[in-house]
């Protein structure tokens, strides 16, 4: 599978079904997270702090973009993706009901075309093989006990499907909150890839136990909906 996408926080590069490329990642800005390239524009966007940043990875350099009056406020971004199709940038956000946003590179316009409904996603990917957004959650209301629940969109932001993501992911993958686990989503030929970092249990002062956290790489094929784990680590 073609493995050029971010996997942290800290660093973007080349992932494998065997494990990350270290040797090729660069790091990351301070506090930007979930980054997405621009491939018409050759520009990267990442999120930060209530914010969405126009990245410069040789100068280790964002800058906040400013989105202006017509939309909600941004408000705890959870997922960010690149819609090719559209040429237009495409983002999540938690705070109030949570939104999609749209950005576009061409024009400098912002929208937010539709309202998540109070789905918290933990990440976003806009998937070309079938023009279609899908986000991942651990979310409640869906009744599938804590299974990962992936939602479709079509690209004006309404939901058309939501599924349930069974073997080999499990209940309680997702955490509920980006604190919890850490998530990235990505369009590899005909599969979703879905990066899941967890952070770990922790002892009764706060403390991460060592050996706890762990990392995943599932290959989700949206046309059938079935899911196959193709790497794990410990740590």
């Amino acid at each position: 599978m073609p493995d050029r996408y971010g996997f942290s926080a800290t660093s973007f590069g080349n992932f494998t079904q065997t494990g990350p490329d270290t040797d090729s990642h660069k790091p990351v800005p301070k506090r930007i997270d979930h980054l997405v390239f621009d491939p018409v524009g050759k520009k990267y966007y990442g999120l930060g702090s209530h914010a969405v940043h126009e990245v410069d990875l040789e100068n280790k350099k964002s800058t906040k973009m400013d989105p202006g009056l017509k939309v909600p406020e941004i408000s705890w971004p959870c997922g960010i993706t690149y819609d090719t199709k559209a040429d237009r940038l495409v983002v999540a956000t938690l705070g109030g009901v949570g939104y999609l946003y749209t950005f576009s590179p061409k024009t400098g316009v912002w929208a937010a075309p539709a309202d998540l409904n109070n789905v918290d996603l933990a990440a976003l990917v806009y998937h070309n093989k079938d023009n279609t957004l899908y986000g991942i959650a651990n979310d409640p209301r869906s009744g599938h006990e804590g299974y990962p629940t992936l939602f479709a969109y079509n690209p004006q932001g309404a939901v058309v499907k939501q599924t349930k993501l069974g073997a080999p992911m499990f209940s309680g993958l997702i955490g509920n909150s980006p604190i919890d686990t850490h998530v990235q989503m990505t369009s590899v030929d005909k599969y979703i890839a879905i990066l899941v970092q967890s952070g770990g249990a922790r002892d009764g002062n706060g403390q991460r136990k060592a050996g706890t956290a762990e990392s995943f790489l599932f290959l989700l094929d949206p046309k059938t909906e079935k899911v196959k784990l193709a790497w794990k680590e410990s740590r």
